[in-house]
């Protein structure tokens, strides 16, 4: 399915583009890599929360989303597989930021729920982000932070990150440390790609 513009999101989900950018302003612009995996998670929270020319979502009076209209349960309905890969999409794009609460879980599930989606898959969606709350940084955020140290220095070595980020608990860290990162940074650059992000060569 075809993600809108920018332009055409933030107009259509104006409270979560506002949050972004205010994350945005205080820590995101230090961290360029994480802010590009969040503005594309982002993107699909949005279609999913509004389809392209459907009414926007039902709010509460502090602007917080409360359920989605009958005409984007429909569609979603309609478009089942454009809805579960989209949410696959999201999946893959929090396991990289490391996130450990995502704003935009309550969405997910609700529109899980208007298409009629058997409860153990909703319920595994669940037990995933529970799973992914509040847990020792992973292989793939290890990747992350290394890509952002990699952008933001000159260009350190393999084996100095490792010293840096390796979280193995061995005092020292080997080649075998360093190799680790170095693949998840290859992998790193491999999502990049399929998510049409740019960045300078990590």
């Amino acid at each position: 399915m075809n993600i809108p513009s920018d332009e055409e999101l933030r107009s259509a989900c104006p409270e979560e583009w506002r949050e972004f950018e205010a994350e945005s302003a205080e820590s995101y612009d230090e961290y360029p890599v994480l802010k590009e995996i969040t503005l594309a998670h982002l993107r699909r929270c949005c279609v999913l929360l509004r389809p392209p020319g459907l009414p926007a979502p039902v709010r509460d009076s502090q602007g917080q989303f409360v359920k989605s209209p009958p005409e984007t349960q429909l569609f979603w309905y309609e478009h089942e597989n454009d809805f579960k890969a989209l949410v696959k999409e999201c999946e893959e794009l929090e396991s990289w930021s490391g996130v450990t609460k995502n704003p935009e879980e309550d969405i997910i599930i609700e529109a899980l729920q208007s298409v009629e989606t058997p409860v153990k898959e909703i319920m595994q969606y669940v037990k995933n982000q529970r799973k992914a709350s509040g847990r020792p940084a992973t292989k793939r955020t290890l990747g992350v932070m290394a890509a952002e140290l990699r952008l933001t220095r000159p260009r350190p070595s393999w084996t100095k990150l490792a010293n840096e980020l390796c979280d193995c608990g061995q005092a020292s860290h080997d080649h075998g440390c360093a190799e680790r990162i170095r693949q998840q940074v290859i992998a790193l650059k491999k999502v990049l790609r399929k998510y049409d992000i740019v960045l300078p060569e990590l």
